[in-house]
């Protein structure tokens, strides 16, 4: 991750001083676009319709998603379909 993080950041630097239209480095243009257009679809869409995984937590047992877990002691033992195996 901190390898991404370090060449995202890394790529948004101009190629060379001083910075003019000829060599200016489009990537920071392409990145807010990006960013822009992922924020309006989240603010129009996903913000109203995303409800996340369902999480019921009753006596120590946990269920997400179909898969129950076992809460004991800060271990997490995962038991796949409904009910256990």
């Amino acid at each position: 991750m901190a390898y991404v993080v370090m060449t995202t950041v890394l790529f948004l630097f101009p190629p060379a001083l001083p910075v003019d239209a000829n060599n200016m480095n489009y990537c920071i243009a392409a990145f807010g676009i990006v960013i822009v257009v992922a924020g309006v679809q989240w603010v129009v869409v996903s913000r109203k319709t995303f409800t996340g995984p369902e999480v019921m937590v009753l006596e120590g047992k946990m269920e997400v998603e179909g898969n129950e877990m076992d809460l004991l002691g800060g271990e997490v033992r995962v038991h796949e379909g409904k009910g256990g195996n």
